[in-house]
Order: structure tokens, then sequence, then C-alpha cells
């Protein structure tokens, strides 16, 4: 299985997520030396002696509940590649457009009829460095106020930010401008 992911998505593949590439490496060596010497050992016993397993089953099976109430960060709480993610972009006035797509004409929108362009951080982030962006509130809006501070033309720039309700699953768009993102770090 590691294997077929390391050619799925590695230089053979899609050439996408170098992250992948090392932690499928890693497993498989954890693996080999697992089974290299391996004892019987009873799971009872295991369960009872380790008081490790305490703390990674409140890591792994209680704080991930935390993350339907926004306490606990989506990446860890399994939601990595469940087609769940938010969608970010990063909204701004056509003269700010050549400044900051220079690298970036893959993954910037420009809307048909508006003055504005779009640049979509999960493309932009897969475009630029091979890997997905870290989907977490604080690291959109501090992304957003570095391109930000290249707009010249701060009110009708800013991040829009769409995820689905947990419970629900309805769409919830939010706006924030670059003035209002920018207000937010001098305070």
């Amino acid at each position: 299985m590691h294997s077929f992911i390391i050619l799925s998505l590695g230089p053979s593949g899609h050439n996408w997520n170098i992250i992948i590439w090392s932690w499928n490496l890693c497993l498989m060596l954890f693996l080999v030396l697992y089974y290299s010497s391996r004892m019987n050992i009873n799971i009872t016993e295991g369960i009872k002696s380790f008081r490790i397993n305490y703390i990674v089953l409140i890591l792994f099976g209680l704080m991930p509940t935390l993350n339907f109430i926004g306490y606990w960060d989506d990446y860890l709480s399994g939601v990595l590649y469940s087609g769940s993610n938010d969608r970010v972009v990063f909204y701004m006035d056509t003269i700010d457009e050549p400044e900051l797509t220079k690298s970036r004409k893959t993954v910037t929108i420009n809307n048909e009829g508006c003055s504005t362009y779009k640049i979509n951080f999960i493309g932009w982030s897969i475009y630029d460095l091979r890997v997905p962006f870290y989907p977490a509130n604080r690291y959109y809006n501090r992304f957003g106020r570095i391109l930000c501070k290249k707009t010249k033309n701060q009110i009708q720039s800013g991040i829009e930010i769409t995820t689905r309700s947990k419970f629900t699953g309805n769409k919830i768009i939010t706006r924030c401008s670059c003035r209002e993102l920018l207000e937010f770090e001098n305070q």
C-alpha cells in the first residue's frame, strides 16, 4: 500500500504532496523493523500495562470530537483527504493583478465582467509548494495579511472563506477585507 502511494503521488505519478513521500517511506521502514523483531504479546496486558495508551486514547479518540465546536484543527481530526476542506480565495482589484499573480497565473481566476481577480490558496500552495495549504483560519488570516500588504486597493481586496457547517452541511461564506485584516493585526 505504501509503495503504491509513493508511486502514485511521487515523481513517477502526480509529483504532488512531497510530505507524503517521506512519511510513507518511514512507515515502510517501521513495518519492516516491527515485523522482524516480533514477539507474541497478549493484547490485554499491553493495554493495561502501558500508561501511554491512555494518552493515545485521549489524543486520537477524544480530542478530535472538539473539532465539532471549533477547538481542534480539521487535519488533527482526520479530515485530511475527506473532500470537506475549506475553499479560500484572496480577491483583489485588477490594479493589483500584475503584482500578485506573477507566478500564479494557473490559480488566478478572472471573474467575467468584473474587475476582480481571485487567487485560490489551496491551488497556489499546491502549484508553488506541492503540498496542500493547512486549513485553519489563523493561517488564512496570516497569509491574507501578507497579500494585503502588497495591494494598493485595500477596500476591494481581502479573503473569502467558504466552509460547510459540520452539522447541517450548509455553505457558510465569510468575507474579510484587507482593511479589516490589517486592523485586526494592529490590535
